[in-house]
This record gives structure tokens, C-alpha cells and sequence, in this order.
């Protein structure tokens, strides 16, 4: 990380709890977890969650936004904070980023869970991303995520009853400057670049691969492979309305079930 770079972030739980560090996903800030985060506190875990660069509170800096550099501020905020191995759990963008911490620190990483991954990105999401990446950095930020609101969440909630408030959640999680709108546009570039597919074999904590079947950013197949490439990964994929690409949210209850039951085993 370099210095000129703050990296801002909250910790649930007490201090004495089992460290659980949580990287989120394409332009959105850490306060998209905060709910979530209490549940695992409340379950002992202390959770750190954190905005990578440019995103939320937490400055720009000047290296290259990259999933392996990425990592690397990752890493740096254990360091700081004085945590030397914690659960980790990353979800789309964060699942990379946790991919590559891994890799790069093993001895770092107690497990990891890994939720709407990918290890490389495929034609389609190129097809995808590419045009996305073409609205954020062209200040377009309304039409980029109009076009997201309907990728990444089910039919169900797009057309129930749930749908405000959980765009009402959603919203303080969003980009709020054209800075940060620049940087998101650099993170959809970290995502085309993103390749592990080569190196997943080297990933030798226990890992949990959580995958959503109506997923559309990152199809369940993506996630699947990314588990048979992980020596021993466990699988746990979300069938019928809400297993989206927002599935710990859509599907909360079952999420915090099912990722919870996997850090208990290997706490």
C-alpha cells in the first residue's frame, strides 16, 4: 500500500473475537455490510470490514487498481490493525481481491469464502463489463447502475414488494463523487484484467465457493470452476428467487447460515 493512501474501514465485534475481514464488490463502499457484519459479530467474530482505495472514505493513492494490488492494501490493513491470520470473505470484486491474498500470504489466511467469483473473465462478462466500465468512466453513473440494479438483483425483488428498501440500503453504499465514479471505472478494469486460473491450485486453507443459479455478473458455472480449481473447496450454491448476484442480502438469513456454519467448522 503506498503511503500516501488511507484506507478507511470499521470493526464489529470484540476485540478478543476470531478476525473476520470482509472485501466487497465494484464501486460500492463497506456500509453495504453493515448489517450483515453485526450478525457475525454477534457471533464472536471480530469483522473488519473496509472501502478499497478511492472508494468511501478511503483515498486514491497512487498505484494501479489491480486485484493484486488490491490484496496488497488488504494485507497492509491486517498489518495495521496488528491481525496476523483472519477469516476471509470476499464477494464479487472481493472475491478476486481475497483470491489474491491468498496466494500471495497464505499465512494470513485462516479460510476463505469466496461468493459470486470468478478466476477469469470470460467472453460474456467482457460483453458485459466492457460497456459498464464505458458509462462509469464517462460520468454516466445513473445509466451504469440502472443497467446494474437489473443485473444484479433477482426478478423477484426487482418487481416486489422489497424493492425500495433495498435500494434504500443500498444507496449510501454508492459512489458520491465523480473521483469515485473514476475509480470505479479503474475497478471495472481490475475485473476484465482478473485472471487466477493458473494459480488457484496453490490455495491451500479451507475455502467455501458461494455461487447464486440467477446470478447474471457472475454465472454459478464461473463459481463452480473457480471451487474445482481449489484443492478440497466446499460449494454452496443458491437455487429460486433471490440467488443473484446479491444473494447475501436477497438471501440473508440462508447466507449468514450457510457461511457461518463453514467458519465454525474451521475456527
Amino acid at each position: 500500500m503506498d503511503t500516501d493512501t488511507q484506507i478507511d474501514y470499521e470493526v464489529f465485534g470484540p476485540d478478543s473475537g476470531t478476525p473476520l475481514l470482509i472485501s466487497t464488490g465494484t464501486g460500492l463502499s463497506w456500509g453495504i455490510w453493515g448489517e450483515l457484519a453485526k450478525v457475525f459479530a454477534a457471533d464472536g467474530y471480530r469483522v473488519i470490514c473496509y472501502d478499497h482505495r478511492g472508494i468511501g472514505a478511503s483515498s486514491r493513492g497512487t498505484a494501479e487498481i489491480t486485484t493484486r494490488a488490491l490484496a496488497a492494501d488488504a494485507r497492509a490493513l491486517l498489518d495495521a490493525l496488528g491481525v496476523g491470520r483472519a477469516h476471509v470473505l470476499g464477494w464479487s470484486l472481493g472475491s478476486c481481491v481475497a483470491q489474491e491474498l491468498a496466494l500471495a500470504h497464505p499465512e494470513r489466511v485462516a479460510s476463505l469464502v469466496l461468493c459470486n467469483t470468478w478466476h477469469r473473465t470470460s467472453v460474456y462478462q467482457r460483453a458485459l463489463f466492457t460497456p459498464i466500465r464505458h458509462l462509469w468512466s464517462t460520468g454516466q453513473a445513473e445509466l451504469a447502475w440502472s443497467a446494474l440494479t437489473a443485473l444484479c438483483f433477482s426478478p423477484e425483488l426487482l418487481d416486489g414488494p422489497a424493492f425500495d428498501a433495498t435500494m434504500a440500503m443500498v444507496a449510501p453504499a454508492l459512489p458520491s463523487t465523480r473521483a469515485h465514479e473514476q475509480t470505479v471505472a479503474e475497478q471495472w478494469s481490475a475485473d476484465l484484467a482478473h485472471d487466477s486460473a493458473d494459480r488457484l491450485a496453490l490455495i491451500s486453507c479451507p475455502s467455501l465457493v458461494v455461487a447464486g443459479e440467477q446470478d447474471l455478473v457472475t454465472p454459478a458455472w464461473q463459481s463452480e470452476a473457480v471451487a474445482d480449481l481449489i484443492p478440497g473447496a466446499e460449494t454452496a450454491k443458491l437455487r429460486g428467487p433471490g440467488a443473484s448476484h446479491a444473494l447475501a442480502w436477497e438471501r440473508a438469513d440462508e447466507f449468514v447460515r450457510t457461511v457461518g456454519g463453514f467458519l465454525a467448522r474451521h475456527r
